[in-house]
């Protein structure tokens, strides 16, 4: 009946090289048990049943739990397998950290070096950038003053040339309007006016001729070329003896442009160009000291704008330089803190880290001893199951002395049929939870080990 219940799961409870020995220790375990119970009647007076039941629950408790331990010691040994991995991997991240402040320590040493070094310069080159901001801040003020006094001067002239140029543009404009025609007729006069002749002597003055009207006469020959004489006369070149004689004319009652007109409309338009070449000259000489001095003052300004222009662009150099000092500064910085920042947070990891491994070194060492102890077990499962599933079946009427002598017996037939088991095999061991013990302990059971094997065989 044992090997049909066995045989059906062997491939799954992995027994198949066991299989008779199981159905052997099977019926030892029982018939011990049955002879068992009579001596524990014969000394004590209590009654313990064996029948087919026990026997078939026997087969039916092994058969449950060795199929849960194949399923709970492998995750075990996995388990602490897993953890003793981390470990190592914890060890191994603590030498990487411990390296990495190695690296770290003269790397940020040599960045506060050198940050502490473009403070320094920083700060040199923020003085003298100072000083030369100063300097061409108090040029730029000067330079700004020059420039208002040109400026004055230059006002200055173009207002005085308003008041001459509008004659001077007018006379010109006169002298546009005349034609071969008029001039022609002019010249034909035989005897010409007293104001005509007035004109045209005025007229060979300003053009270097003698002042008669036969040479003005001359001039006029050739009405185009006499035109343009007048029109390109140099006015600005005109020598003061020449304009002093000249006065002899425009101050000259009958010297009128209105009284000439009835005269002669282009005998007009040559007084109209005589008084402007008089009054534009007279205005130039007052305004030729000022353009003098507009002049100076323009080289002077050009002069202060180009020094000025040149200290800008060094003070814009040391800017330059300082921007860039400014921006090497504050990556260095940012990168120094990045450096300190990760510096800190390695020394926390590597602080945690070794407190980690110190504190696990020696429950290191019991999980190693454990996964060999739970490799063991694992190869020595269907025996270690089979006692404990005896134990469970049949022992908890049993005092501690009968329990002890009835595993010894089943120890013994199993070593000497070669069926695999832990020498050193407890209940406690191989079905018991440490954890789940301590609280039965808390809770109030007594921890000596009948109590402790009582309250698994009840779970």
């Amino acid at each position: 009946m044992a090997h049909r219940q066995y045989s059906a799961d062997e491939a799954k409870l992995g027994i198949a090289e066991h299989l008779d020995l199981l159905c052997q220790a099977s019926v030892e375990i029982h018939t011990t048990v049955s002879a068992a119970s009579d001596d524990f009647f014969a000394e004590l007076r209590r009654r313990n049943y064996t029948t087919p039941t026990s026997y078939l629950d026997l087969v039916k408790t092994y058969k449950e739990m060795l199929a849960h331990q194949r399923g709970i010691v492998p995750v075990k040994i996995a388990t602490y397998k897993g953890g003793l991995k981390r470990l190592e991997e914890t060890n191994e991240m603590v030498d990487d950290l411990k390296a990495t402040l190695i690296k770290l320590r003269p790397e940020i040493d040599k960045n506060e070096a050198e940050t502490q070094a473009m403070v320094v310069d920083l700060e040199i080159r923020q003085k003298e950038a100072a000083v030369q901001e100063k300097v061409t801040a108090g040029e730029e003020a000067e330079s700004r003053k020059l420039f208002a006094a040109v400026a004055a001067i230059k006002a200055e002239c173009e207002a005085e040339l308003e008041v001459a140029m509008p004659i001077y543009r007018e006379a010109v404009g006169a002298l546009d309007t005349l034609d071969r025609g008029d001039i022609t007729e002019m010249k034909a006069y035989a005897n010409p006016a007293e104001e005509i002749v007035l004109v045209v002597s005025a007229v060979c003055l300003l053009l270097g001729k003698p002042e008669t009207w036969d040479e003005g006469k001359k001039l006029m020959n050739n009405p185009a070329d006499f035109l343009g004489k007048l029109k390109n006369y140099p006015k600005d070149t005109i020598k003061e003896r020449l304009l002093t004689k000249v006065k002899k004319y425009t101050q000259d009652p009958r010297f009128d442009p209105k009284s000439i007109a009835k005269k002669s409309k282009a005998a007009m338009s040559l007084c109209m160009w005589a008084r402007a070449i008089d009054n534009y000259a007279g205005v130039m000489k007052v305004i030729k000291p000022k353009q003098a001095a507009l002049a100076e003052a323009e080289g002077e300004l050009k002069v202060a704008q180009e020094t000025l222009s040149v200290k800008q662009a060094a003070l814009q150099k040391v800017r330059d330089e300082i921007h860039t000092l400014q921006s090497n500064y504050q990556a260095s910085q940012r990168k120094l803190e990045d450096l300190t920042k990760q510096k800190e947070t390695i020394e926390v990891q590597l602080g945690r880290a070794e407190k980690l491994v110190v504190g696990l070194a020696d429950e290191a060492q019991r999980w190693r001893e454990t996964v060999k102890v739970l490799e063991v077990d694992l190869f020595n499962l269907v025996g270690n199951v089979l006692l404990a599933a005896g134990y469970i079946s049949y022992v908890g009427p049993f005092t501690a002395k009968y329990r002890a002598s009835l595993l010894k017996q089943w120890m013994h037939f199993a070593r000497g049929r070669r069926l695999p088991f832990s020498d050193d095999f407890a209940i406690s061991r191989i079905l018991g939870d440490p954890v789940l013990i301590r609280e039965w302990n808390i809770q109030g059971l007594p921890a000596d080990d009948l109590s402790i094997e009582n309250g698994i065989i009840c779970t």
